[in-house]
């Protein structure tokens, strides 16, 4: 136990260094925690079941990647316009592709200062990677280096997506739902109807 207070000693000077980048994990998980609630009250909104034990049932069992699926699907068929799909899966899958990976990498990759004092994100990552042409080495680890404003502009860029899934909520109290595929070919939805 004679090493302990160097190690909380060590520990408190970590924490004193990466004060910064701490305050915006924290605002990186609210503003996150925030748009997962905001997708699920437009899949909510979309999927139009009022019973709140099998609309929350639904909703409480999928993971946000099912849910984005769901939107993509549900949206298409409830959009009140095309131009409203085509901006909602626009940001869909800018969540889904660029937002989510990169939340992900923040909160669960490992924090570390290199031997010039910046900050980096570290990945254990074993793998043989190409060099030089036809030169091969062992990786052990993804590193990159970050700032406490690349973290903000991460956290404005989720901000930006929750307010365009609020506004897309928004535009569907406003108009009322449109089956966009039916919407697509009305010639051939006529014959469906009539068989």
């Amino acid at each position: 136990m004679e090493q302990e207070p160097i190690f909380r000693a060590m520990l408190k000077d970590r924490v004193k260094r990466n004060r910064k980048v701490a305050n915006r994990l924290g605002r990186l998980c609210m503003s996150w925690s925030h748009l997962e609630l905001d997708l699920t009250l437009l899949l909510h909104r979309l999927m139009g079941i009022s019973d709140p034990t099998v609309n929350n049932t639904i909703l409480g069992v999928m993971g946000l990647r099912e849910k984005i699926q769901a939107l993509h699907t549900i949206g298409f068929k409830r959009a009140p316009s095309p131009d409203w799909y085509a901006s909602l899966s626009k940001v869909l899958n800018m969540i889904d592709n660029e937002l989510r990976p990169e939340r992900n990498r923040m909160i669960h990759d490992f924090w570390i200062t290199d031997i010039d004092g910046d900050l980096q994100r570290s990945r254990l990552n074993p793998r043989v990677v190409n060099t030089q042409s036809r030169a091969k080495a062992v990786q052990l680890s993804v590193n990159a280096k970050i700032t406490p404003e690349l973290m903000s502009l991460l956290c404005q860029n989720i901000e930006t997506a929750s307010v365009a899934i609020n506004l897309m909520s928004h535009d569907l109290n406003a108009k009322p739902f449109q089956d966009t595929a039916r919407a697509k070919n009305p010639a051939q939805n006529q014959s469906k109807d009539q068989n």
